[in-house]
C-alpha cells in the first residue's frame, strides 16, 4: 500500500466519527460560552441529551436490522464532503439563542447536535443516492 491509499483508507474509516466529533464538540463549547463554564451536572445532561439524540435513530436501526449477523457500516463518497457538522453548529447556536436555562440548554445542545447531524447526514445519502 502506497501513502495515498493510506490515506484514502484513514479518511474513508473516520469520515462519520469525525463529523458527528466536530458537531458535538462545537455544540458543547457554544453551551459554554452561551451558559458559562459546566457546573457539575452539566456535562451529564450534555451526554443524556446526546443519547437520547442517538436513540430517536438507533431504536428504528436496530429494528430494522434485527436478525442481521453483521452491520455494514460503509459510507457513500457523498459522506466525504462533510459539510453537516456546520448545520449541526447552526442548529446548536440558534436554539441556545433562543433558550435561557443553563439546564435545559446543555440537555438540548448534546440532543440537538445529535439529532441534526446523524438526520442531515442520513437526509443528504438518501437524497444523492
Amino acid at each position: 500500500m502506497n501513502f495515498g491509499e493510506a490515506v484514502v483508507t484513514v479518511v474513508q474509516s473516520i469520515v462519520l466519527p469525525y463529523g458527528y466529533t466536530l458537531s458535538i464538540w462545537s455544540a458543547g463549547i457554544l453551551a459554554a460560552f452561551r451558559y458559562g463554564a459546566p457546573k457539575r451536572v452539566d456535562p451529564l445532561l450534555f451526554v443524556v441529551g446526546a443519547v437520547i439524540g442517538f436513540m430517536v435513530f438507533n431504536i428504528p436501526t436496530y429494528w430494522a436490522i434485527t436478525g442481521q449477523e453483521e452491520l455494514d457500516v460503509e459510507a457513500p463518497t457523498v459522506a466525504l464532503v462533510n459539510i453537516v457538522p456546520l448545520a449541526a453548529v447552526m442548529v446548536s447556536t440558534l436554539l441556545m439563542r433562543l433558550i435561557e436555562s443553563e439546564l435545559w440548554g446543555y440537555f438540548l445542545s448534546g440532543f440537538s447536535a445529535t439529532v441534526v447531524y446523524v438526520g442531515s447526514l442520513s437526509l443528504l445519502i438518501w437524497i444523492l443516492s
